[in-house]
């Protein structure tokens, strides 16, 4: 553009919405740039959390093997023990009001 020629408003308004429209881009990457680090850090965790999860159960059917028990029985005593610390705490409740 020639040095002294004016904008016309025309030129002016098309100038402004192009800069706006370059800063929003630009706010927009960076969000996008946020949550894709977010996104892979999730992914990782969540491998991380898989791989846990198999191991955990794995050693949970190795434990069953061992004492006989089927999934049901060891529902069965995890539902006794909460019941039985249920009862424990209320006992302790009523004859000193000491939870634990």
């Amino acid at each position: 553009m020639p040095k002294g020629k004016k904008f016309t408003a025309a030129e002016k308004h098309f100038q402004n919405k192009e800069e706006k429209l370059r800063k929003e881009i630009k706010e927009l990457n960076n969000i996008n740039d946020k949550l894709r680090k977010e996104l892979d850090s999730l992914k990782k965790e969540n491998e991380n959390f898989q791989k846990e999860n198999e191991i955990l159960r794995s050693a949970n059917s190795e434990l069953n093997k061992i004492h006989n028990l089927s999934n049901e029985e060891v529902k069965s005593l995890i539902n006794r023990s909460k019941n039985l610390e249920t009862l424990s705490k209320t006992f302790n409740f009523f004859n000193g009001g000491v939870f634990y």
